[in-house]
């Protein structure tokens, strides 16, 4: 569908990909639902968001005659992510809606500039392609012009409607947590919520069902050991003739039969996990994969021993049987049976039936939900945004505790009051997976909000690795005193910098923020505006402000006034640099780079004279300090000021790429740029390159999950006791089969361990 769009900053509500659309928009957009914020929609190339909000008409960005704007979304992505295509879409369409008859562009056949131009002039629009909005209708014009035009958008199958949910009991959709989580919380010292969320609130344990009722009923202290993952892990090991018991303070290990659904052996085999021991029978646990294998086997290996077969074909059974049975041994205890790995079980899961054959009882957390995140720049830090109907379901047997249950089920206005104030001294975890670092579980406080979406603040995307093109987010609620206590304590961000002030670059401003701030930075009076705030005077090696001077000064901050001042001086600096954004209708030219002086390219189809070409291009950009141009000031801010991408990507927009190796691995000439349009060679050179960089961030991805927790092994026990030792192992039944053949005794000294039964860690005593 075509909607008149501009490509400029709207404040938070266009940071991260979020998108604004106008009420009148938004009618046109029906298909089976209507379209509501956190709705994904997405256009011809690439670009994709969710909608952030839906606005009033004259609420939006208008042109010169009076003509609201349909749809907005931010430009600052454009130069990095070498989408120019819709910038051209855009004016085209303006021109197809003057000219009054529809444009058929083929692929690698847009129209040149000098055609766009001409065309431009003859239906009387600007010849940039850009002009001057206003903020609203009869509103003050905004600083710079901006291109806008119509570009085709079409809804996803991704609607927020489909995803949101939250649950406090058994019988609802609830949310998975994992080892990530786990390694989040044990790195920010937060053991009490690790005891809630692996053992208390999980939907494993077999007093579950009734937790929202008790929640209700009064204060609930953390269940007691062992976790459920640790009782499986006992189950497990007990099938294969190996006993784990807990008492209380250590775990003793020791050989013993298997206890239930014991098959006798046709054939004693090879013990699995002890050298030189014999297996004579086996505890079958139906959702163990290699079950099924090894009882046919038996079965066939005992019809061959109960009759006269030949030694050849009873050896070649028993052979057979050994090799199940070890099957079977390898499927019985994993690596993730001596963890607190999420499991494999995929939703929804059929409570009658159990788990699938070969998938792990997966751990699900009451007093949980999930909805698609979008921004919200009026949020504070340790603010959230909650939909009321999550709202409702995780917060209303707390308000039960207050006002008895039928006037929540009713929904009275007095109990909407008690649920509000209920929710305002709550601690909410918030997460977003994969959670690469530690600030990727956040505590905030919870406020209801209308819609379907869980609001939040931009400030926190960096640390928690999100954006607003469709991620979403899912929320836990901490039932006990002792874990709402360790929520804010160690889990709000105020928390998590009090204990790495390290932490502190990723809650400081980025992208739309940081072009704001430095845009004011240009001028004498936007930088006193800066400085005010900062109460330090700013420190700028360049004639404008950079991230990292940003960084700096906020680290002056925290140094000498504390975390609580530094949270909220980041706060006031988010707000100034969104409106200067929002007011300065900075934008991207249909035309970039037409007015730079770019040196003259090769004539000659040397690999060596293009890869020089392309440097001068680079460097030529580099040299570039005109800021305030309307052909490449804005990219060229972005980029310098490190609030997005680099030169290396302007330049690609701007001029030729110069040499890139094909899919082949040869070199190949590009000597066009993504505004000029790529021929289809060049475009299948440029995708192995893409293909190859995408690779490459998965395994940067997975980097930074190691790095995030300053270990190469995140999930590996550094501790000597039995348990540590199989978290190390990749076969960890024989390391625990051994332990039992000597009868050891797991002390439960070290951190893991601990936590894996179900203990705190040994000196931690929260009052």
């Amino acid at each position: 569908m075509n909607f008149l769009t501009a490509l400029v900053f709207w404040g938070a509500n266009t940071y991260e990909d979020g998108i604004v659309i106008s009420e009148s928009a938004a009618k046109r957009f029906r298909f089976e639902h209507p379209i509501e914020p956190g709705d994904k929609i997405s256009n011809r190339h690439g670009t994709k968001g969710v909608i952030s909000r839906i606005l009033p008409d004259v609420e939006m960005p208008h042109t010169a005659d009076g003509t609201p704007v349909e749809l907005v979304f931010s430009f600052i992505g454009c130069h990095t992510r070498l989408n120019y295509g819709q910038i051209r879409e855009a004016v085209i369409g303006r021109i197809a809606k003057a000219e009054g008859k529809p444009e058929i562009v083929p692929p690698y056949g847009a129209p040149g500039e000098e055609e766009l131009r001409a065309r431009l002039e003859r239906a009387g629009l600007p010849t940039s392609g850009m002009e001057r909005l206003t903020m609203g209708r009869g509103g003050r014009e905004l600083e710079k012009a901006s291109t806008v035009g119509w570009v085709y958008w079409g809804q996803t199958y991704h609607a927020v409607h489909r995803i949101i949910h939250a649950s406090a009991s058994v019988s609802g959709r609830l949310n998975v947590q994992g080892e990530l989580e786990y390694l989040a919380m044990r790195e920010a010292g937060s053991f009490e919520n690790i005891l809630e969320t692996f053992n208390t609130r999980s939907l494993l344990r077999d007093d579950a069902k009734p937790l929202a009722e008790r929640v209700a009923s009064g204060p609930v202290i953390q269940a007691d050991a062992p976790t459920p993952k640790s009782a499986e892990l006992s189950r497990r090991l007990r099938a294969g003739g190996v006993a784990m018991e807990f008492d209380g303070e250590k775990v003793v290990f020791q050989l013993a039969p298997p206890a239930e659904n014991v098959v006798k052996l046709a054939f004693p085999v090879p013990h699995p996990w002890l050298r030189g021991e014999e297996v004579e029978e086996v505890g079958m646990l139906d959702e163990v994969p290699a079950g099924a294998a090894l009882v046919d086997a038996n079965v066939k290996a005992a019809r061959l021993a109960e009759g006269k077969a030949p030694e050849n074909l009873k050896d070649a059974a028993k052979k057979h049987l050994a090799e199940r049975v070890a099957e079977y041994f390898e499927d019985l205890v994993r690596p993730e049976d001596v963890c607190f790995s999420a499991g494999l079980a995929a939703w929804p899961p059929d409570e009658e039936a159990g788990p699938r054959r070969g998938e792990r009882k997966q751990h699900r957390v009451l007093f949980s939900g999930r909805s698609v995140i979008t921004p919200d720049g009026e949020l504070g830090f340790d603010q959230l945004g909650l939909p009321d109907e999550m709202a409702w379901e995780l917060f209303g047997p707390l308000a039960m505790r207050e006002i008895g249950e039928e006037e929540v089920e009713k929904r009275t206005k007095r109990a909407g009051e008690v649920l509000d104030a209920v929710m305002a001294r709550s601690w909410l975890l918030l997460n977003r997976a994969p959670t690469i670092l530690p600030t990727g579980m956040i505590a905030c406080h919870p406020m209801r909000t209308k819609g379907r979406v869980i609001r939040i603040s931009p400030l926190i995307c960096l640390a928690m690795n999100a954006d607003f093109d469709g991620d979403q987010a899912a929320v836990f609620l901490p039932v006990t005193e002792k874990g709402q206590r360790e929520a804010g304590e160690k889990l709000s961000v105020a928390g998590h910098l009090r204990r790495d002030p390290s932490l502190l670059r990723l809650f400081c401003p980025t992208h739309e923020m940081i072009w704001g701030l430095c845009n004011l930075s240009l001028a004498p009076e936007g930088r006193a505006k800066v400085s005010k705030i900062l109460e330090i005077p700013l420190n700028m090696s360049e004639q404008y402000l950079t991230r990292s001077a940003v960084i700096t000064a906020m680290e002056q901050v925290m140094k000498g006034d504390g975390v609580e001042k530094t949270l909220k001086v980041l706060e006031e600096l988010m707000a100034l640099g969104f409106k200067a954004a929002k007011s300065s209708g900075s934008s991207i030219s249909p035309f970039i780079g037409e007015g730079l002086h770019i040196p003259k390219a090769p004539e000659i189809d040397n690999v060596a004279a293009w890869e020089g070409y392309a440097e001068e291009v680079h460097d030529a950009i580099m040299s570039l300090g005109d800021f305030e141009n309307d052909d490449h000031g804005a990219q060229l801010l972005a980029v310098k000021s490190g609030a997005r991408g680099s030169v290396a990507s302007m330049a690609r927009l701007i001029g030729p790429f110069g040499v890139l190796k094909n899919a082949e691995g040869k070199a190949a000439i590009i000597r066009r740029s993504f505004s000029q349009g790529l021929k289809p060679d060049e475009m299948n050179a440029h995708t192995a390159v893409a293909r190859k960089a995408l690779w490459q961030l998965v395994a940067n991805l997975q980097g930074s999950i190691r790095a995030g927790y300053g270990s190469s092994e995140p999930a590996k026990s550094t501790g000597y006791g039995i348990l540590a030792r199989s978290m190390r192992a990749k076969h960890p039944g024989v390391v625990l089969a051994r332990a039992a053949e000597r009868g050891e005794v797991d002390p439960l000294t070290d951190i893991d361990s601990r936590l894996f039964v179900g203990l705190l860690p040994l000196g931690i005593r929260n009052p």
